[in-house]
């Protein structure tokens, strides 16, 4: 028993003083431990197990170097240079059938497109699953230690929107409308930035007891850097209603990432038709849109 525990503590004694020697040999490599965790909007930590799948993608000052996967323990280990740019990038699809996926290359930039939505012939996209992304960067210096431990988080990058049009009935009367929020963008880059071709998503709802319009969700990524979306409205018997890319403060209209919003349209007015961007739980019943 004895002799037992003496030889693993040998063991182990010896695997310090190997690795010891090892970053002696190499003062300019720095080593690094990754785990990566699933969280929900909130921050709430989901299962993880699940996350041990997925590869991590690492690049050096922008440029792809390669990818790691997972040892036995769930863990992600590799060395770097010290003065280098790092990023290491973890994303997932829960389900493809709606996007395509691309494996980056070596020497591809981390702006590039990582997945893109597979949309119809006219333009319209379909709805995602889940999607979740996360990234760390990092610079180590000469007083880094020598070896950290680093934690990725993946959220879902995508955003929940939908449309009322309050009075729609009272001044157009019954019929059949559809509406389209036209400008978002139908692809996620490496580095998490909204990328890709732009795209529109057509809505039909129906009338709740008072005569608003309602809809149902769509799930979007974020508008592009410094773009705005678009809102139309249309009656199908009667052409185009509404047309606006700004809210009745003459804001543009954006969708940020991970936004819970409703574009309300205020269709009352003698003067003229306004909208606004509301959150998700600031709307009167908001059971009509779940």
């Amino acid at each position: 028993m004895r002799n037992g525990i003496k030889t693993i503590l040998i063991g182990l004694l010896l695997s310090m003083i190997m690795a010891s020697c090892i970053y002696d040999e190499y003062p300019d490599r720095k080593q690094c431990d990754l785990s990566l965790n699933i969280v929900d909007s909130t921050g709430a930590l989901l299962p993880n197990s699940v996350a041990h799948k997925y590869d991590v993608y690492w690049f050096v000052n922008g440029i792809y170097k390669q990818t790691i996967s997972a040892e036995d323990d769930g863990l992600y280990r590799l060395s770097f240079s010290k003065g280098d740019r790092i990023t290491f990038v973890a994303i997932a699809a829960k389900d493809t059938a709606a996007c395509k996926v691309n494996v980056p290359f070596v020497g591809e930039s981390i702006k590039n497109v990582w997945l893109q939505l597979k949309t119809s012939s006219n333009n319209i996209s379909p709805q995602p699953s889940a999607i979740y992304y996360g990234s760390i960067d990092t610079t180590a210096t000469a007083s880094d230690p020598i070896n950290n431990r680093y934690v990725i988080s993946m959220k879902d990058v995508r955003s929940r929107i939908s449309v009322r049009v309050n009075g729609l009935k009272e001044r157009f009367g019954d019929g059949n409308y559809r509406i389209v929020v036209e400008g978002l963008r139908s692809g996620i880059a490496y580095d998490g930035s909204t990328s890709g071709e732009l795209i529109n998503y057509e809505f039909t709802g129906k009338f709740d007891s008072e005569g608003n319009y309602v809809t149902g969700n769509a799930m979007v990524f974020a508008s592009g850097s410094d773009e705005r979306v678009r809102v139309r409205v249309y009656k199908q018997d009667g052409g185009l209603l509404f047309d606006r890319d700004v809210d009745e403060d003459n804001k543009p209209l954006i969708v940020n990432k991970r936004d819970n919003i409703v574009f309300v349209i205020n269709a009352s007015y003698s003067i003229g038709m306004t909208i606004r961007i509301v959150p998700w739980d600031e709307v009167p019943n908001p059971s009509e849109f779940q």
